[in-house]
């Protein structure tokens, strides 16, 4: 699947399926394949894994990939992350997505 955004205020977040919830207590590795549509301006991305068990209730959690610069030709950038395990459940109500802060006015493909 591939996505093209402009971020207008420096955040671009991808829902994930509920399935996410499954990597509690296990190593994760997540692969991106991105380019910069404006080679021009430097672009660092910052990735954070965040899982909303309860959104109403507050029990949420974030995990950061770290963050990374996208360059002007498509690159596979691979982050591995150990979530740790803390007994949440998920219901029909958790949200799982990937958030991806850039710099405002950028635009960039990713795969």
């Amino acid at each position: 699947m591939s996505v093209k955004s402009v971020a207008i205020h420096k955040l671009l977040q991808m829902t994930l399926d509920k399935s996410a919830f499954k990597c509690q207590g296990k190593n994760i590795t997540l692969p991106f394949m991105m380019i910069n549509d404006n080679p021009s301006v430097s672009t660092k991305v910052a990735v954070t894994l965040i899982l909303a068990f309860s959104p109403g209730g507050g029990v949420t959690r974030a995990y950061s990939f770290g963050e990374f610069t996208v360059g002007p030709s498509w690159g596979l950038q691979k982050f591995t992350l150990n979530i740790l395990f803390e007994g949440l459940l998920s219901d029909d109500t958790t949200i799982a997505y990937l958030s991806i802060d850039l710099p405002k006015n950028q635009t960039i493909n990713l795969q």
